[in-house]
């Protein structure tokens, strides 16, 4: 916080930072920690200076989430070697780091001071970020609430081991009368869905309690997403009626069975955002 800062200011930077927070957990832990690191450092370098602790603090945060937006993005793309990965963690901090470098030139050109640049580039990190992690949920709030004839995933990443997916597409079509479909066939009507619904990517759909569609190579999400929705449809759930309480189930039972269901890291971090976002979307 610049040293001068009112309260005005002290009080939309903290409510920035509390809703950057609940959209961004994760990075805003890693902001956390750096803020922590940094000012520990200033204190045993310099004492108790409450300036330089102050912007050390500020430094600290905004290095500390820029870092976990980037390592997010990049443990998505891991699996497909160092530039994919190099290139995801781009893309993923690529908003926070165009907000911050704005907010940092706003704020040096108040008073032409580092404390006022670091100032204005949090705040432009608060804001990016915040947009950015709507922007990643509200797509499945749309997915939801769009009228359709059966209960879609949108779930993109790193594909689920094929074997593994071998093994319950048997075990689920072993059964009379029950597809799992994810071949060319299935892209097709997936990516038709998509492109009437204005997303970038459907995952899979449950048409029926028996019928369930998916891209070729489904993520671990799609699949149990999708097998989720089918046991709530045999529940008697109306997908019609209910969507979006489906979608919020099915959302909380990935993340509290990422680790038996082996969903990787960046796509809980996901389904994380998009609860979030179905959340507000059923309190409105």
């Amino acid at each position: 916080m610049a040293p001068d800062a009112g309260f005005d200011d002290i009080y939309m930077t903290a409510g920035l930072g509390s809703l950057f927070g609940a959209i961004v957990p994760t990075a805003a832990i890693y902001s956390l920690a750096g803020s922590l690191s940094a000012s520990g450092v200033a204190y045993a370098m310099a004492g108790p200076d409450q300036q330089l602790i102050a912007m050390a603090w500020q430094f600290g945060g905004l290095a500390g989430a820029l870092g976990g937006e980037f390592r997010m993005g990049a443990s998505a793309g891991a699996k497909y070697g160092a530039a994919r990965a190099l290139q995801s963690g781009l893309v993923r901090v690529g908003p926070d780091l165009m907000g911050a470098g704005v907010g940092g030139i706003i704020g040096y050109n108040t008073d032409h001071t580092v404390a006022s640049a670091l100032h204005g580039a949090t705040i432009g990190m608060f804001v990016a970020g915040i947009a950015g992690g709507l922007a990643r949920g509200l797509p499945s709030v749309r997915r939801a609430v769009a009228p359709n004839n059966g209960i879609f995933s949108n779930a993109a990443g790193e594909p689920m081991d094929p074997a593994l997916f071998r093994r319950i597409q048997k075990a689920w079509e072993s059964k009379p009368g029950r597809i799992m479909l994810a071949d060319e066939n299935s892209a097709m009507h997936l990516n038709a869905i998509a492109h009437r619904a204005g997303l970038k990517h459907v995952g899979g759909q449950t048409l029926n309690k028996n019928v369930i569609f998916l891209q070729p190579n489904p993520t671990a999400s799609s699949v149990f997403e999708e097998l989720i929705h089918t046991a709530q449809l045999r529940r008697g759930m109306n997908p019609k009626a209910q969507v979006l309480q489906m979608e919020i189930e099915a959302a909380e039972r990935l993340i509290r069975n990422r680790r038996p269901y082996n969903i990787p890291r960046a796509q809980t971090y996901e389904t994380i955002t998009r609860l979030r976002a179905l959340r507000q979307s059923a309190r409105q």
